[in-house]
């Protein structure tokens, strides 16, 4: 997890709006996440 600082100071440089857009991206690929984990489990079962 070395990367978090890098990232850190990029997004100190690029500026909130740029932020604000990094975690709303995260937020849809944590959603997308669940949605398959979610499918695999009720496949199992």
């Amino acid at each position: 997890m070395g990367l978090a600082g890098d990232d850190l100071l990029k997004f100190l440089i690029m500026g909130q709006e740029k932020e604000l857009d990094f975690y709303k991206a995260r937020d849809i690929e944590r959603e997308e996440y669940f949605r398959r984990v979610t499918a695999m489990q009720d496949a199992i079962e």
